[in-house]
């Protein structure tokens, strides 16, 4: 899953991602919690990911 400015709960869910999928993410260090309850990917993830393509 990838959102452009970060993404909510909810959004995870309506794509199929769940509480537990977010929390394991959370917990290795490839997504962060933002402001707001959001949450984004790493930078860094995120530039690998734009130099992989």
């Amino acid at each position: 899953m990838v959102f452009a400015g970060g993404f909510d709960l909810a959004a995870a869910e309506h794509l199929g991602g769940t509480l537990d999928l977010v929390a394991a993410l959370l917990d290795k260090s490839l997504l962060q919690a933002a402001d707001g309850g959001r949450h984004r990917m790493l930078e860094t993830k995120l530039a690998h990911r734009s130099l992989s393509r």
